[in-house]
């Protein structure tokens, strides 16, 4: 192989390379984001249950009352 085909052939394991690197940045960008979000759905729903666990033990105590 001469140095020109050597040459040529470096450049485009670069070029191959730093895109793979932008896709798996990317990729973990995504993954991060999906994560924090399950984190937010997650703690939501947990504030609803509590919310409604509450909301039932105030309608039990109303109607225990005389």
């Amino acid at each position: 192989m001469d140095d020109e085909t050597r040459q040529h052939l470096d450049a485009m394991m670069n070029q191959i390379n730093n895109q793979f690197d932008r896709i798996l940045d990317a990729l973990s960008a995504i993954r991060q984001d999906s994560d924090n979000t399950k984190g937010h759905v997650l703690y939501g729903l947990q504030e609803n249950l509590t919310l409604s666990q509450r909301l039932t033990k105030v309608e039990d105590e109303i109607r225990r009352r005389p």
